[in-house]
């Protein structure tokens, strides 16, 4: 038997508006029921993932987060435990809180892209026997996940030779580099993702980042009217 849990991490913003927080979410399947200790270790993987240089990588992930998200206030882990919950119904309030050891790393570059541009960080199970397309159905989709990184400063980003803005070659390494480190961090402790179609926990195989920058649209700030004459 194995245990599934549902991860946040939540990023406070420099507005203090909670409409402007940010959530990752992660899916994680252990062999033991988390308990305290193990929450703090599991606390210290996804900071690790975020905070800290994963080599061969230069920067850790936040060097790249917009100076709108908090520095001051520490990011904070929640885990839901998900027995009966794998459908996606709801598990209820979370079972462990951790505030994250240290501050975001000062961002590499002071100029903040628009809210709404994200990183996409992709990922994926085994695909075993499944197809990409079924008689109304994706079974493939089933196996992978990802997660929207940002919001983000100018320094993730570089002008391409078709003078399009792509995210550069070492921001890429680097997240990729995190993301590895994270799914090879515990034989016990496995990110996975998460199926409520199949309602099943499956361990990450393979990690990707694209180059083309993509976009939250519920980060974006709220506009204000423009009186035209």
């Amino acid at each position: 038997m194995t245990f599934p849990y549902h991860a946040t991490v939540t990023f406070e913003a420099v507005s203090g508006n909670p409409r402007d927080r940010v959530v990752n979410s992660f899916a994680f399947d252990a062999d033991a029921a988390i308990l305290s200790a193990d929450a703090d270790t599991l606390a210290t993987r996804l900071e690790t993932f975020y905070h800290t240089l994963s080599a061969p990588g230069i920067h850790p992930i936040d060097y790249y987060f917009s100076p709108a998200l908090s520095r001051v206030v520490k990011p904070i882990l929640r885990i839901y435990p998900l027995d009966g919950h794998l459908d996606g119904s709801a598990s209820g309030s979370f079972s462990f809180a951790r505030t994250f050891a240290n501050n975001l790393t000062a961002p590499g570059n002071v100029t903040p892209l628009p809210s709404e541009c994200a990183i996409v960080l992709s990922f994926h199970a085994s695909y075993g026997l499944d197809v990409e397309f079924a008689p109304g159905a994706r079974p493939r989709a089933r196996d992978r996940g990802r997660i929207f990184l940002g919001p983000l400063n100018l320094g993730c980003q570089v002008t391409s030779a078709n003078s399009n803005s792509i995210v550069s070659a070492q921001c890429m390494s680097d997240i990729a580099n995190a993301a590895k480190t994270l799914r090879d961090g515990s034989a016990t402790t496995r990110w996975s993702v998460w199926s409520r179609r199949n309602q099943r926990m499956t361990a990450i195989t393979t990690v990707s980042v694209d180059e083309a920058m993509d976009s939250q649209r519920r980060r974006g700030q709220t506009s204000n009217s423009v009186k035209v004459l």
